[in-house]
């Protein structure tokens, strides 16, 4: 892995469904492999796992490789971020808001 990669994974759809079902907290960037924004999120997305730990699931969603979640989602751009709570996603937003993804995050996880 080259210095600086992101650690947040990239999982399918039906990986994202199963981790619904853990009840936890989620965060997932959902993008495309050419989307240039999403790739310079990726050292935020893995400050954000290390500081959040077991309180928050963080990862990464190729929306390009399966439609469904462009639909599921009613996806307009990339990335878009989706916070997930027990199981049901109670925030999303399209690209990184002015004040930044760790402050948003900061808001929304208990």
């Amino acid at each position: 892995m080259r210095k600086g990669a992101a650690m947040v994974p990239l999982v399918s759809r039906d990986d994202y469904l199963a981790l619904l079902q853990s009840g936890g907290s989620l965060l997932a960037q959902l993008e495309a492999p050419w989307c240039g924004d999403c790739h310079e999120a990726l050292p935020q997305l893995d400050a954000i796992a290390q500081r959040y730990g077991n309180e928050l699931t963080v990862l990464r969603m190729d929306a390009d490789t399966d439609p469904r979640l462009r639909d599921e989602f009613q996806l307009q751009g990339y990335p878009t971020y989706v916070f997930v709570e027990q199981g049901v996603v109670t925030a999303s937003c399209l690209g990184e808001p002015e004040f930044g993804l760790a402050r948003l995050v900061e808001i929304l996880v208990p």
